[in-house]
């Protein structure tokens, strides 16, 4: 669960100026280009308390270039609004910009130069986009592995995801300790492209700091107060973050299954411990939840092809009306083991095996390790072969 606590009013937040400028200082001038003119308006835009407030608003000349004109009080993120067509973002500041803009669609081009802060924007933005371009190809690679049951491959494509996930906040974190928090696109890289429950420690760093220094701008103002604000429930969500971990951890391929002790039907309690010798899927299900009874036909005929090669089947559902449980099960025609306390999502296995949705299940080993999550359909029977 990522909670960008701290994005909420910080998206286009102020950085108060250092020292008093005259209205003339205060100035700022964005001659600019569309590359597709159209009928409307072009606006630079930024946030004023709650709302959003037009600075200046301008038709396009026929060459299809305009001049915005303002006063900018404080230095802060704006908007370039082309026709309600495209919108883009940038670093404000009293000073002369040039902006070239496509001002036909979201994803169009769009570019804004002619200040230091405009410079470092853009070495933000196009690092993250290098970052979030190898990312997606990751991904698209980790899709591929796991459909085609490729699981020491999708391990480690997984790993390497992980890898780049990290690489991308620490170079996050290097470039606001290089600017410091004072900087405004150092702000806006803190609190838009790092969590603060991930990077928590980094957070409270940084407030910290800030609550060292002599004097404040409207950033580092709003930033400890929203943090400190926050504190207690990041601080809580940490600690269920960590607990999650642990827990992935412990049920990662390769790791020793916990025991499940539950009655069964009959209310006899059968141990999971006691199926060791076999391949065995622990299948967490229930008989309301749909997905589970369509996946049961797959089940039942990996059972039968493979139970006699010594496969088994530990079911574990999370019903809470036992007749329908037993009606499932019989339905469904599953004669393998079924055991179940009948608490629906309050079972202490949702807690103890991390189990957010159903079906999933666990195919452990003749020792009781975990060799594969979650196989489904054809998957299922292709893993079955390669172990029996």
């Amino acid at each position: 669960m990522r909670l960008n606590y701290l994005l909420i009013g910080l998206f286009s937040i102020l950085i108060a100026c250092q020292s008093e400028m005259s209205k003339k200082d205060n100035e700022f001038i964005i001659e600019g280009k569309v590359n597709y003119l159209r009928d409307g308006y072009v606006k630079v835009i930024i946030r004023k308390g709650e709302g959003l407030v037009t600075l200046d608003s301008v038709k396009v000349n026929d060459d299809s270039t305009f001049v915005l004109k303002g006063i900018i009080e404080d230095p802060q993120y704006a908007q370039l609004n082309f026709f309600d067509k495209q919108i883009g973002i940038f670093p404000l500041t009293p000073d002369k910009f040039t902006a070239l803009a496509d001002g036909n669609q979201s994803g169009g081009k769009f570019e804004v130069q002619g200040t230091e802060e405009a410079a470092l924007h853009k070495k933000l933005t196009s690092t993250i986009a290098d970052y979030q371009l190898e990312l997606m190809e990751l991904k698209q690679k980790l899709t591929y592995a796991m459909g085609a049951n490729e699981e020491s491959k999708s391990e480690d494509i997984r790993n390497e995801l992980i890898g780049k996930l990290d690489s991308q906040n620490e170079w996050v974190k290097s470039f606001v300790d290089s600017l410091g928090t004072g900087n405004i696109v150092a702000g806006y890289a803190l609190v838009n492209y790092l969590n603060p429950v991930e990077q928590f420690d980094f957070f409270d760093q940084k407030v910290k700091e800030i609550e060292a220094k002599e004097e404040l701008n409207e950033f580092e103002i709003r930033f400890i107060s929203q943090f400190n604000n926050k504190r207690a429930e990041i601080e809580q969500a940490v600690a269920e973050q960590k607990i999650k971990r642990e827990m992935e951890q412990k049920l990662a391929i390769g790791k020793q299954m916990p025991d499940i002790a539950l009655p069964n039907p009959n209310g006899k309690t059968l141990n999971l411990s006691d199926y060791r010798g076999k391949v065995v899927l622990v299948d967490f299900w229930a008989g309301w939840c749909r997905p589970c009874r369509q996946e049961n036909p797959n089940l039942v005929a990996a059972y039968k092809k493979y139970n006699k090669k010594g496969f088994e089947i530990f079911g574990v559902s999370l019903d809470k009306n036992r007749e329908q449980w037993l009606n499932a099960i019989e339905q469904d025609n599953m004669t393998w083991p079924q055991v179940s306390d009948l608490q629906y999502w309050q079972s202490g296995v949702v807690k103890d095996f991390n189990i957010t949705g159903i079906p999933a299940n666990f195919l452990l080993d003749e020792k009781g390790i975990i060799i594969a999550r979650n196989l489904r359909g054809p998957a299922l029977h292709s893993k079955l072969e390669q172990v029996l």
